[in-house]
């Protein structure tokens, strides 16, 4: 389920955790966690991650400022290295995952696990390299997109919330819908 939600201007990143954390607590929340970006909204908000010197795009690179949880309850678990740790997700740390097309578009020929790119002067280093995603919509290809903890960012929001159901149905997107309420 994609649930869209805006918290308050000033929220801060700790209380964004706590919150998706409560709702990962709920039974039978199997993953949950939230971008500040749009899902499937044909929204572009493009990369501020500076490119790697020398290298030219085939295809846009969005970043994705995301909370714990949040590739999981994509389904995208890593192709090589991992995902950022909780505790890297709440206390801000300078980790990113990207997806494939990042990967193959930014170190041509080299692995891209410890490999880094900067943001406003501070390096972010690459933990692991995830499956690409359809972001804008479900019949366009997919963009590169660089994955990074929403606690990094100077201005915290929470936008969407991703959460995965069990399959038994004994929690349903309006039962998350009203906890949110």
């Amino acid at each position: 389920a994609i649930i869209t939600t805006s918290t308050p201007v000033g929220t801060s990143a700790a209380a964004i955790e706590d919150l998706l954390g409560a709702l990962r607590r709920l039974p039978g929340v199997v993953h949950a966690g939230g971008t500040s970006r749009p899902v499937i909204e044909l929204a572009f908000n493009g990369s501020e991650f500076d490119r790697p010197p020398g290298v030219t795009l085939t295809t846009t690179v969005e970043s994705m400022p995301i909370t714990a949880g949040y590739l999981e309850a994509a389904s995208l678990l890593p192709i090589t290295g991992r995902v950022p740790t909780e505790a890297e997700f709440a206390n801000g740390a300078a980790v990113i995952a990207v997806s494939d097309i990042v990967a193959h578009q930014y170190w041509p020929g080299q692995p891209a696990v410890g490999q880094s790119l900067v943001n406003q002067g501070r390096a972010f280093t690459v933990v692991g390299v995830v499956p690409d995603a359809r972001y804008l919509a479900l019949d366009m290809e997919p963009q590169g997109t660089i994955y990074w903890p929403l606690s990094a960012s100077p201005r915290p929001y929470l936008w969407n919330v991703l959460v995965t159901l069990p399959q038994d149905r004994s929690l349903t997107p309006p039962d998350v819908v009203r906890w949110f309420a």
